[in-house]
């Protein structure tokens, strides 16, 4: 992946097929337990527009700020709730990072 993105040159904003790239790369960078590293490139994608999908952004930031065990997490998932209200996932990983788990769905 890395290697990918040294070859990109010029890349448009709000182009969809790199924000999703992107996104996978961070995917696979938690995945592989490296969560400071994808908190990172998510946090340098977002604020320079390269990172399309809002709500993406979001998730991905609550999610890993819950791994790392952080006092942020709860304020991640605020802001998730806010901004898609509808989302019984949200709400539950709001409540997880609380310590008030849910059974699976």
């Amino acid at each position: 992946m890395e290697h990918y993105q040294r070859t990109l040159k010029n890349v448009p904003d709000y182009d969809v097929e790199h924000s999703e790239i992107l996104l996978y790369y961070i995917r696979v960078l938690e995945e592989l337990g490296d969560l400071s590293e994808a908190l990172t490139v998510l946090d340098r994608n977002s604020r320079s527009r390269s990172i399309v999908d809002r709500t993406s952004i979001l998730e991905i930031r609550a999610r890993i700020l819950s791994k790392q065990k952080v006092p942020e997490a709860d304020e991640a998932w605020q802001a998730l709730i806010e901004h898609n209200p509808d989302s019984y996932e949200s709400y539950r990983g709001y409540l997880e990072t609380l310590g008030l788990p849910l059974g699976k769905q």
